[in-house]
């Protein structure tokens, strides 16, 4: 099973993505990782604007490279003037090139991380091919000089989207490769960082820092409906609080945070990023401990003596084996640690979001 990012699709996703998302995911190897709607620019020309995309789905081989591919759903035909998919009503739609749609994009992502500091400027290269999916025709023995057939994956390539996808790469290694990036395979360093610089970004910790000044002396003037919530957390042990950015989602913890302590409580404040950790954990002072989800689980680890030895590059374990581990093995931990109440709800991985005050 393919490491597919983000994790859950986007339930707005068009019918043919969530079927092609499946099928990569259920079908490919588990070395392999596969982005959906990764988004890029495109440099402006000739006085134009720059212009925005998205690639449906690029796919990360460790022993070869890189590969995008742009999803078209419905019949799909081409005619002397475009483009036309007619959907399940019989309605037909003028679409955009896919191919022309696939090979812009990935020259856009190639250029990017070739002049990224953490993938380009340390020495990283790999292949970067693409391809076309028509999940709901079968294509003919080509699509015009520019899409031949070995480029498309189609409803025949569904039981094995593997073998299509060997063809893509096949084809693009008896041309030359259409990247002319070499076709050594990417190190282990190169493919994580691939993936890393792609989809991950932190905010610098100088940006935090003023971000949670002014969070502070918002506190100092929090609003009618702030404080009900807050007063009405007293009567509740668990609750969620969801919000978008920017909201007071970490105001209002630490608020609460406080107030628990205050009443004796003994208190320990939960995050995901250890810049933020580090500053509320400063904020906090000896109110009450704030830490990181995974130095939760290590600590806890420790204290069962349970061994907690994250693999080099081991995006997995963090995401995953961290939280598990302490769950598989929770009779193990002394009595006087209370289990978190979303851990005793079936959930197979740690909360996502913003911080989470528990009592322990």
């Amino acid at each position: 099973m393919a490491t597919m990012i983000p994790r859950v699709l986007d339930p707005d996703a068009p019918d043919s993505e969530k079927l092609v998302y499946t099928l990569l995911r259920d079908r490919l190897p588990a070395t392999w990782k596969v982005i959906h709607g990764q988004r890029f620019l495109l440099p402006a020309k000739h006085g134009d604007r720059t212009r925005e995309g998205e690639l449906d789905f690029l796919l990360f081989d460790p022993s070869r490279g890189a590969l995008g591919l742009e999803v078209k759903g419905g019949g799909v035909e081409r005619h002397a003037d475009g483009w036309v998919s007619t959907d399940r009503r019989g309605e037909r739609h003028e679409v955009k090139d896919p191919g022309k749609q696939a090979s812009n994009a990935v020259h856009a992502i190639r250029r990017y991380l070739e002049n990224a500091p953490d993938f380009g400027g340390k020495g990283c290269r790999c292949r970067f091919e693409w391809g076309v999916v028509l999940p709901h025709v079968k294509s003919p023995p080509d699509m015009g000089p520019d899409l031949p057939r070995a480029l498309v994956l189609d409803s025949r390539d569904l039981d094995d989207p593997g073998r299509a996808i060997d063809r893509m790469f096949g084809y693009w290694e008896n041309r030359g490769g259409a990247s002319r990036a070499g076709r050594r395979a990417p190190s282990g360093e190169c493919a994580d960082a691939f993936v890393r610089v792609l989809c991950e970004r932190h905010p610098p910790a100088s940006w935090l820092a003023r971000r949670f000044d002014e969070e502070n002396r918002e506190l100092l003037r929090l609003t009618e409906e702030q404080t009900i919530l807050l007063d009405s957390l007293a009567e509740h042990p668990r609750a969620a609080i969801r919000g978008a950015a920017g909201t007071g989602k970490t105001v209002l913890a630490m608020e609460k945070a406080r107030r628990m302590a205050l009443a004796g409580k003994r208190v320990s404040l939960l995050c995901f990023n250890k810049p933020l950790a580090a500053h509320l954990a400063r904020e906090a002072g000896d109110e009450f401990t704030v830490e990181t989800f995974h130095d939760f689980c290590r600590r806890l680890a420790q204290r069962a003596k349970l061994p907690f030895n994250p693999p080099k590059g081991g995006e997995r374990f963090w995401r995953e084996d961290a939280a598990m581990r302490c769950w598989e093995r929770w009779s193990g931990f002394p009595t006087s640690v209370t289990t978190p109440s979303w851990w005793t709800k079936g959930r197979t991985s740690c909360p996502t979001g913003g911080p989470a005050s528990t009592r322990r």
